[in-house]
């Protein structure tokens, strides 16, 4: 008899499930989730709060990984979401509130996380969790000792970043109290010390006219929030106290169903050990309004008052500290509105309902009066502030600009408009902003604009252009900017944007911005031109009407391609059909392209023939010719990128230096050539570099800067090159590429090079921006001995006494 069939499953493989699938831990599962629950909080709903504490009360002291994972993400959110520090502070009382063994852990992590903080001498850290552990008074015994230590340590250490700190910590005290007892103590002990304004001079970035020191702002701030009666009546019911209202029946809910504890358990909070030695603070940050200037009301608080120090203090903590994470950074700040009570952060509100609202106001229609606030202005005033801090901003910019940038995709006809309020303000501002800035502004404005098809509205500019001076810092801006748009996209896209519409509501052509689309390395001098004079000087008169018939047909052949890039308007015509030593350029340019190995003797009996033909061709330096055409087929044949160009001067970097006349390591007979002739083919080198780029300045300088670290060509060559033409302060990429090539060897003769532009006066925005660069630079010195020999010769006193200032 057949045995009955067996019910056994049969195996995955065997179903065709493939390999197994390992199952999910419950309890990694469970922690998994809580954490993001917490991670995306949302202020506006307290029961979400409430709901998630379920999870962690039951499970905390069962899943390690869960208590320790819900410790760390409690901790990330205070320091990287500083607007939903209150949130948190809300999940770990009501958590308390259930099972005390939570804020038993919670107050035992924090005070070890603030002690490492203050060990490490990190004070903006350790501003951060006194806000946190001031809104945990109601589970902590005594919050009193702690504060008092802290502030007392600051006073007597000169501390003024952690004096700050917990100023501005103060009124979170009333975050779940209404106790006014300590605020006013610590108000008291506040005012035995004042923070020491910066020299006016010192970090001043040149934005406005009302700029203000964050750190001596604070205690008048909150002085002011506490009242002549010290009854802190203005808090009552702004920033987060609102909250408490919500929270309150949850908390008592809580603690009646808690069947160990009816009330509020309370834990102690210990003093921390000081250190005896702590690190100075940062300077105190300078902040300029952007938008308060444009209206007739103030659509930010202004930096005076608390509010404004509150929401700078948010915003600035919430962006540094994702800086892993710029577009969470730029999501966080778009939502700002969200985490606080809309008489603080409006929803979003346009300037014309905002002048409606102004309006009512000031006829008493409004009782009591709305706020004018513009939560988008807040947020973009503080990040620009950000990227526009000096010395550096604490990130790289292009972080700055990523997180505008997605504040701005969020909602971009809500944001926009504030963008481009910031822009024309800022540009009103171009003749007194700082050099350094001035950079960085025309950065942020080319990647934004790259980022909405390049609109703009140019006509606004349009008298600017037709009216300054060459070298006026706004025609500066205008041609720089242009200039990175075109590396961003083309000439013909670029050309395209700029358009307008006339009274009747037809589109025209801005055609005065036509002219910045050419974009030669010496502005004085256009491209075309500089080409034939080139050309005419290195290969003599009988080479013109060949030349010309190539120009012609160059021209001719970019008229007729529908894009044309960098790399097509490079003009080389030394492999022309007809051209005299043709056949010589040819074998140069082949030996450069072959694609097996050439040998240096075979290098160095190539430059011999150059000469020789270029001496049967008659030509009066056959030498000259000879770097000339080595150096400009190099570029020639690496023309499709900086890379190509590189790898070919890398490659060849033995044959290039016996071309320069210079030591190799290798086997080359070296001819014997003195100083100021190597120093003259350094000099050519720099000439052809700058022939075959001339209307791509970008590839100038980024050549040359892999030059001078070659060793081919010497660095105070290239910087007299720059400073000859004015290139340095007239084209930004000049900068960038100097501030790259600045080091111990360059900073003396920088400075020299300078001071001596400022000494010769003549045009006056051009002496203003050698000052500013000369500014700059020595902020940045590490060893300012150096520099401050060559700033001793400036003859214009005042303009001394401003350098002198960045100590």
């Amino acid at each position: 008899m057949d045995a009955p069939p067996t019910l056994k499953r049969p195996r995955e493989e065997d179903a065709g499930f493939g390999e197994k699938r390992l199952r999910k831990d419950p309890a990694d599962e469970l922690t998994s989730n809580v954490c993001g629950d917490i991670c995306s909080l949302d202020p506006r709903s307290i029961e979400d709060i409430a709901y998630i504490s379920n999870p962690i009360v039951i499970e905390f002291e069962k899943i390690d990984k869960l208590r320790n994972l819900f410790l760390s993400t409690v901790f990330a959110m205070i320091t990287e979401q500083s607007s939903k520090l209150h949130v948190v502070s809300d999940l770990v009382i009501i958590c308390n509130a259930k099972n005390m063994v939570v804020g038993k852990y919670v107050i035992e992590y924090i005070h070890q996380k603030l002690q490492d903080a203050i060990t490490a001498s990190e004070w903006n850290k350790v501003k951060i969790i006194l806000k946190f552990v001031a809104t945990l008074a109601p589970i902590i015994t005594e919050v009193r000792p702690l504060f008092q230590q802290i502030l007392q340590f600051a006073i007597d250490s000169k501390l003024d970043q952690l004096y700050y700190g917990v100023c501005i910590a103060i009124p979170y005290l009333f975050a779940n109290s209404q106790d006014v007892e300590l605020p006013n103590e610590l108000i008291e002990l506040a005012s035995n010390y004042t923070v020491e304004s910066v020299p006016s001079e010192l970090y001043n970035n040149g934005i406005g006219a009302d700029e203000n020191q964050v750190y001596s702002s604070i205690f008048a701030a909150v002085k002011q929030l506490q009242g002549e009666d010290k009854s802190w009546t203005a808090l009552q019911g702004k920033l987060f106290t609102h909250r408490q209202q919500v929270t309150a029946p949850i908390i008592e809910e809580a603690l009646q169903n808690n069947p160990i504890s009816k009330e509020m358990v309370q834990h102690s909070l210990p003093q921390v050990a000081l250190p005896d030695e702590p690190k100075p603070s940062k300077l105190s940050p300078r902040y300029s309004h952007i938008y308060n200037h444009q209206t007739s009301f103030d659509t930010v608080p202004p930096i005076t008052t608390y509010q404004g120090l509150f929401f700078r203090d948010i915003i600035a903590d919430t962006v540094n500290s994702l800086h892993f994470a710029p577009v969470e950074a730029g999501i966080t700040m778009y939502q700002l509105d969200l985490a606080f009570p809309i008489d603080l952060a409006p929803e979003s509100t346009s300037i014309e309902q905002l002048e409606m609202i102004d309006k009512d106001n000031q006829s008493g229609e409004n009782q009591p009066p709305l706020s004018t606030w513009k939560t988008e202005d807040v947020a973009v005033e503080n990040i620009v502030n950000l990227l526009l801090s000096l010395p550096n901003p604490e990130h790289h910019c292009v972080f700055y600009f990523k997180v505008l940038l997605v504040i701005c995709h969020e909602s971009p006809a809500n944001v926009a408009p504030v963008f481009g309020r910031a822009i024309r303000y800022l540009y009103s501002q171009l003749e007194t902003m700082d050099f350094e800035l001035r950079t960085r502004f025309a950065d942020w404005m080319s990647i934004q604009l790259s980022n909405f098809d390049f609109s703009w509205k140019w006509d606004e500019w349009v008298n600017d252009s037709q009216e300054l001076d060459r070298n006026h810092p706004k025609i500066n801006f205008i041609a720089n900017l242009i200039g990175k748009e075109i590396r961003l996209s083309s000439k013909k896209r670029i050309k395209e944007s700029f358009i307008a519409q006339d009274e009747e509501g037809e589109v025209v052509n801005l055609e005065e911005f036509y002219k910045y689309l050419e974009t030669p390395l010496y502005p004085e001098i256009p491209v075309a031109e500089f080409i034939r004079q080139y050309d005419d000087d290195l290969l003599g008169n009988s080479f013109a009407d060949l030349l010309t018939a190539f120009y012609n047909e160059r021209a001719s052949f970019l008229e007729e391609k529908p894009l044309v890039s960098a790399q097509d308007e490079v003009v080389f015509p030394y492999t022309a059909p007809d051209m005299p030593l043709r056949d010589i350029a040819d074998r140069v340019y082949d030996f450069l392209v072959s694609t097996y190995p050439r040998t240096n003797p075979e290098f160095k009996e190539l430059c011999n023939d150059v000469v020789e033909a270029a001496m049967g061709q008659g030509l009066s330096d056959p030498t000259r010719y000879m770097v000339n055409l080595l150096v400009q087929t190099y570029c020639y044949v690496g023309s499709r990128s900086i890379y190509s160009v590189v790898s070919l001067f890398s490659r060849d970097l033995a044959k290039l230096k016996f071309l320069m006349g210079l030591e190799s390591e290798e086997d080359f007979e070296q001819p014997a050539l003195s100083d100021e002739e190597v120093a003259q083919r350094q000099r050519w080198f720099i000439d052809a570099v700058v022939r075959v780029w001339y209307h791509h300045p970008q590839m100038v300088f980024l050549i040359l800067e892999h030059v001078v670290d070659f060793d081919l060509v010497a660095v105070n060559l290239v910087l007299e090159r720059y400073f000859a033409h004015d290139l340095v302060v007239g084209n930004y990429a000049c900068y960038d590429s100097v501030v790259r090539m600045r080091g111990e060897k360059t900073d003396a003769s920088l400075f020299e090079l300078a001071v001596t532009k400022i000494n010769e006066g003549g045009n006056e925005w051009l002496t203003k921006d050698y000052y500013g660069l000369a500014k700059a630079w020595y902020r940045h010195s590490e060893d300012k001995s150096k520099a401050k020999e060559a700033l001793d010769t400036v003859e214009d006193l005042a303009i001394k006494e401003k350098i002198d200032g960045w100590q």
